[in-house]
Formats: C-alpha cells, sequence, structure tokens
C-alpha cells in the first residue's frame, strides 16, 4: 500500500505527481485528508449564526475533496482508501500512516520550494 499526503490547494499537483512518479500497476492507496477549524479568538462567537456558516462552508469543503478523490480514483481504477482527519495535518497524517502499517509518505512541501515533492519517513 502506498500513502499519498496532499494539501488540499496543492492536491491535484500532488496526486499526479504521485502516480508518475511513485506509483506501481497493483499498489493500493491510501489518501489522507487533514484539516484544521480554527477557532474564533473570542468564544462566545462560537454561539453565532457567522461562526455556523463558516462550520458549515468547511464541512462543504472537506466533503467536496473527498468526493473528488473518491471519482479521481474510480475513474482511474484505483485500489484506494481516503481517509479524512481532523487535527494537525503532520501529526495525524503520521498517525494514521503508522496505524496502517506505513512506513512513508508523498507530500508536497509546505515551504519555498513548492515545485519539488518529497517521500518522508513517517515517524
Amino acid at each position: 500500500m502506498q500513502l499519498l499526503w496532499i494539501r488540499a490547494n496543492t492536491a491535484k499537483k500532488a496526486f499526479d505527481w504521485f502516480m508518475a512518479n511513485v506509483f506501481h500497476e497493483g499498489d493500493r492507496l491510501l489518501v489522507i485528508h487533514s484539516h484544521e477549524l480554527q477557532l474564533p479568538a473570542l468564544p462566545h462567537m462560537i454561539a453565532t449564526d457567522e461562526w455556523k456558516q463558516q462550520v458549515i462552508a468547511h464541512e462543504n469543503i472537506i466533503k467536496e475533496l473527498q468526493k473528488r478523490y473518491e471519482h479521481k480514483c474510480k475513474a482511474l481504477k484505483l485500489s484506494a482508501k481516503i481517509i479524512i482527519e481532523n487535527g494537525p495535518p503532520g501529526h495525524e497524517i503520521c498517525k494514521v500512516a503508522k496505524k496502517e502499517g506505513l512506513p512513508y509518505c508523498c507530500r508536497q512541501p509546505w515551504c519555498r520550494n513548492r515545485s519539488s515533492h518529497h517521500i518522508r519517513k513517517c515517524e
């Protein structure tokens, strides 16, 4: 099984790079998306309609991302498992990778050079 670690805004590039450079016929694919919704600075804002709308919008974005990759994997006839987690991406993704028995992940770097990709050991 291969693990693909992607950020939502660079997901398409990372997925395409992974498929072209890492994936082999017969591999199973695990796509993990971990998200964090930043709470408002003022605790009482959680009870407002604006906050509720932000939460709904955030959940819709996550559902759309999941559907997009389900369809993409189905179209490519890939054996894929898509997991959505809530929490800090690095921690949550590596936690799932360990649970699934995967030692490495492919990720789009979050630093200056966004044109490269990295294989990272999940520790």
